[in-house]
């Protein structure tokens, strides 16, 4: 993996150049239409401006899992944020929160797996009778 001050340089770099396509493709827009995502675009605005303020204090296994996902960064957390029965804006910064979170755990309990497995692999090759 990555050293952890690359992924936050690239995690950030990321961050910049989601935000920027997603204002560019904006502003191609009708203005009725901009006015029309008001409310989508004060949701990535705010989960660009929380993910940017807090990028130096994820853990890179938080970070490495962002840079992964499968969908943008900024759009996976809109996306997610939307289907939120209590949608206020307020909320939106513990929502985040609980998100990178719920991520770092997945990722640890993804690493203790994948060293439980590489640890009964090895025991079942000591175990095994060498061919001839």
């Amino acid at each position: 993996m990555m050293e952890e001050k690359s992924l936050q340089e690239l995690f950030i770099m990321r961050l910049e150049l989601e935000m920027n396509l997603f204002r560019d493709k904006l502003f191609r827009q009708e203005k009725e239409d901009i006015y029309r995502a008001f409310y989508r675009i004060e949701i990535w605005e705010g989960v660009y401006g929380i993910l940017l303020g807090e990028a130096e204090q994820l853990p890179k296994e938080v970070l490495y899992g962002l840079l992964t996902g499968k969908t943008g960064i900024l759009e996976g957390f809109y996306l997610e944020w939307m289907v939120q029965e209590n949608r206020r804006f307020e909320e939106l910064q513990e929502y985040v929160h609980g998100q990178i979170q719920e991520l770092f755990w997945e990722y640890q309990e993804d690493m203790v797996e994948a060293e439980g497995n590489k640890a009964a692999g090895e025991a079942e090759r000591k175990q095994s009778p060498k061919k001839i």
